[in-house]
């Protein structure tokens, strides 16, 4: 009986250079593919593929070396997880490029023989990647010989915000280059990434052949749709930053066109820029870079607490009556306390154990519940400390430092982890902490009445 054999990849053009890998790989036993689903290539590559995972699979299933082929319904970079533990092969084969230490172990894992290929073209054939066929097509060349894609629009100056919104107040001069960056640009990276996308359904390959101005006024036209109804204009630099080729320098005055639009493709300047520009692909945001905003929505609470106090106690009004509803408001201050306490205690435990929707509400229902501790805290320990006052709350004050060391000690396990849900376990630790110490003092208090 032959061995079962299992390669993965997402195979989006398929090419001489899969064919030959799928070859290669049969060698071994019958061959079964895994294929990356669309989901999973939005997430990975950031953008949809070539062709949707119904037709990748068609075309797979279909070659002589292939014996059967399935769309991984895992995610991230380990997507074939499913299809793996489906399949059960004997042999998982990579290619050189594609291979880890991640899949090493879990080949190890399941007593699966893990081999590396390199990779090779089939006898008189060229060597074929899916990188190399992309960037061909975006650099068609013409009768001139000059290959021109769609280029990406880069702000020098005062291109950031739309315009007219910018020169409202301040009319001046705007700043962008045409150019196309050596790496895959990520959606929503202040590239223009928007425009151009709307500009490739328009034309996929490569601008039409005409005055780049008349050009980008007509992109303009078809990016802000006159039945939009939400209000907003799309800036005319991204237009311009796109079809007007080289360093463009464009002079706003309160409209949504410029008045002015300088061009200039001087080898000498461009080439400065060239030698001074450095532009380099970042990965997303991760996890534990939430955790700023999250401290941010923490202190809203104290913000807003001392205004209302200020505004009621010495607006001019009858002391009595806020002192009346102070009074009110402290019948309620335990319970609400208690509350608060369990809110952020439960939620901290949701957003550990769940996720989706529901961990996203826990995640901001918990510093909702967090943010009246501080102040509480502050004011119950020094009510009872007599002459060390200053003492008690210069070491009350320190302990905030924990709003500094705690986020980064969350962001490295977060980043490391993968899981921001595992990081919260720092501030449930915390306020567990918390919750003991309180149970404790009231222990003793209550022994202590006895």
């Amino acid at each position: 009986m032959a061995k079962k054999v299992f390669v993965s990849g997402c195979y989006d053009l398929l090419h001489s250079g899969h064919v030959e890998f799928f070859q290669q790989a049969s060698q071994y036993g019958d061959l079964y593919v895994g294929i990356g689903s669309d989901a999973t290539y939005l997430e990975y590559k950031h953008r949809k593929p070539m062709f949707p995972q119904e037709e990748r699979l068609f075309m797979v299933k279909n070659i002589k070396a292939v014996k059967d082929a399935y769309i991984n319904e895992g995610s991230g970079v380990i997507d074939f997880l499913p299809t793996l533990d489906k399949v059960k092969p004997d042999v998982f084969v990579v290619n050189a490029e594609g291979g880890s230490d991640e899949k090493r172990r879990i080949c190890k894992e399941r007593g699966i023989e893990y081999v590396e290929l390199q990779r090779t073209p089939h006898a008189g054939l060229k060597a074929r990647s899916s990188s190399g066929l992309k960037k061909a097509l975006l650099n068609v060349s013409d009768n001139s010989a000059q290959e021109v894609g769609i280029p990406t629009r880069l702000d020098l100056a005062g291109t950031w915000i739309d315009q007219p919104y910018v020169s409202m107040h301040h009319p001046g001069w705007a700043i962008t280059i045409s150019l196309e960056p050596t790496f895959e640009v990520r959606d929503r990276c202040g590239l223009s990434t928007s425009t151009r996308k709307m500009i490739q359904k328009i034309w996929p390959v490569k601008l039409p052949k005409m005055d780049p101005e008349m050009l980008a006024r007509l992109v303009f036209c078809f990016e802000n749709n006159p039945e939009r109804h939400d209000g907003i204009i799309s800036g005319a630099q991204d237009s311009i930053g796109i079809c007007v080729p080289g360093l463009v320098r464009h002079y706003y005055d309160n409209n949504f066109w410029p008045e002015k639009i300088e061009s200039t493709q001087d080898e000498m300047t461009l080439r400065f820029l060239e030698d001074h520009l450095v532009m380099i692909p970042m990965e997303p945001r991760r996890p534990g870079s939430r955790i700023n905003l999250s401290q941010s929505l923490n202190g809203i609470g104290w913000i807003v607490g001392p205004l209302v106090g200020g505004q009621l106690l010495f607006s001019g009004v009858n002391i009595a009556i806020p002192y009346a509803l102070v009074g009110i408001f402290v019948l309620a201050v335990a319970l609400v306390l208690l509350i608060c306490a369990i809110l952020t205690f439960v939620a901290t435990l949701i957003v550990v154990v769940c996720s989706g929707t529901l961990s996203l509400i826990a995640f901001f229902a918990l510093y909702l519940g967090e943010s009246i501790m501080f102040p509480t805290i502050f004011s119950l320990a020094l009510r009872d400390a007599g002459t060390k006052t200053k003492l008690a709350s210069s070491l009350l004050i320190m302990t905030i430092v924990g709003g500094a060391v705690a986020p980064v000690i969350m962001g490295y396990i977060a980043d490391t982890t993968g899981s921001m849900a595992i990081a919260f376990l720092i501030p449930l630790v915390c306020y567990g902490v918390i919750g003991g110490y309180a149970f404790s003092k009231r222990s003793v208090s209550s022994f202590a009445k006895k």
